[in-house]
């Protein structure tokens, strides 16, 4: 027998069917199609095999395994775990007190032994009055993070978060990059591994999202081949969907807390929660002074090659194609301005964060031009696009930090695509004067 909840949904066609077992009027013809009648005698057993699952699930869990807002022992505002950004708890529970929420990409994996100057060292590792809480990973783009701002700042209204926010402000940052607006997009394929359902229920039940925008969001999952069950059941179009919600919510509930496990065993930074001995700062950091250091560990990193990028990475992934001169003009054909569905997400994600009253600093990456030069993606394009994320961030009326300028900046990347040396010292003194109002 499945646990799973109903999985067929029915169509806008179909809403005003009769019940299953309702009896015509005397003397009256069935007007119910026999298929439908099935399709919802089969919606509604399965509800109910889920209901038993629901009960054993949720009793299992609270036995057997933490809260999702037990605190754990490390500091994991910075980790880059998938499991912690399912869980707007997890991630309030654990969070510095002085965390500002910082919505990203793969840019986040960049580790410290390669980038000195990533947000856990220099923030992380000294008391200057902020930390970032960095959520996301590798493939998230702009209809991902419109889903996380509404179920994070659902929980900030439905907790009191203190820090920061004790005031009362949602101030945020969110990281955009170029090469979200590949032409392609991201795959399908990555789009539904990446699905929280967690993420998905904060998103709808959050009061403030509006109806458009909720349609909007269940239009492209849908699209993306997320499950129709799971999408349907986060906005409670009909009765079956409230109740497969229940399940839903309470069977990832129990195997995101069975994974937080392991994330507070084994993962996070080697810190204790909260900070001791971490070095203070004497307020403001000396921003010339780390982008003068800054210059020196990126030119110590990058000694084969003209590019700026880490020798590690050129030696993994760069010196054979190069040498073999596979690599000239490799992208010469690729384009940022074929990305409509991502054009539209990313305005959609500006709407979601000013409904649910995120103030954000948008934070927009340079590509590395030496690099992207040498593999032949035209700088006219380039330059568009950087463009095109200007326009719709300013119609929005938000805040942006614009990074693009600083393509030909040395060791500003690390490999062409991510925040490098002086990139990361760039977007933190950008990030820091917003947290302060500075």
């Amino acid at each position: 027998m499945s646990d799973e909840p109903a999985t067929d949904h029915v169509t806008p066609a179909e809403k005003d069917v009769p019940v299953a077992n309702a009896s015509p009027a005397a003397g009256e013809a069935s007007s119910v199609d026999p298929m439908l009648s099935r399709r919802a005698f089969l919606r509604l057993a399965g509800l109910g095999v889920g209901a038993l699952a629901v009960g054993g699930g949720l009793a299992a869990a609270d036995s057997a395994v933490p809260a999702a807002s037990a605190v754990g022992p490390r500091l994991y505002d910075y980790a880059f775990v998938r499991d912690k950004f399912k869980s707007p708890a997890f991630a309030l529970a654990n969070r510095q007190a002085d965390s500002i929420l910082s919505f990203g990409s793969s840019e986040f994996r960049t580790y410290v032994s390669t980038v000195p100057q990533m947000p856990r060292a220099i923030f992380g590792d000294h008391d200057c009055g902020l930390d970032m809480w960095v959520i996301g990973e590798g493939y998230n783009q702009s209809l991902w993070h419109s889903i996380a701002f509404g179920a994070y700042a659902g929980a900030l209204d439905d907790t009191d978060p203190g820090g920061i926010y004790a005031d009362g402000s949602r101030k945020a940052v969110f990281i955009v990059s170029p090469q979200w607006f590949y032409e392609g997009g991201v795959p399908a394929n990555a789009s539904r591994s990446l699905f929280s359902y967690n993420l998905w229920h904060g998103f709808c039940a959050n009061p403030r999202v509006s109806a458009d925008s909720v349609a909007y969001a269940r239009q492209r999952l849908l699209d993306l081949g997320v499950d129709s069950t799971k999408v349907w059941a986060g906005t409670h179009n009909m009765v079956t969907d409230a109740l497969n919600d229940v399940y839903l919510q309470a069977k990832e509930d129990y195997d995101v807390r069975k994974l937080l496990v392991d994330v507070r065993a084994s993962k996070g930074d080697e810190m204790p929660s909260a900070k001791v001995g971490a070095t203070g700062c004497e307020g403001t950091p000396d921003w010339d002074a780390l982008w003068q250091q800054a210059l020196v560990d990126g030119e110590a990193h990058c000694t084969t090659n003209s590019f700026y990028i880490d020798d590690e990475v050129w030696n993994r992934e760069d010196a054979k194609p190069y040498s073999a001169g596979t690599l000239r003009n490799y992208l010469s054909k690729r384009t940022f301005l074929k990305a409509p569905t991502e054009d539209a997400d990313l305005d959609h994600a500006l709407t979601v964060a000013s409904e649910v009253g995120l103030e954000l600093l948008v934070v927009l990456l340079p590509v590395g031009g030496p690099w992207y030069d040498y593999e032949g993606f035209p700088n006219d394009d380039r330059d568009q696009r950087y463009e095109l994320v200007r326009d719709t961030v300013s119609a929005h009326g938000t805040q942006l930090c614009d990074l693009s300028g600083y393509e030909y900046e040395p060791f500003f990347t690390c490999d062409g695509t991510h925040l490098g040396w002086t990139g990361w010292v760039a977007a933190e003194k950008a990030i820091y004067e917003f947290a302060k109002g500075a």
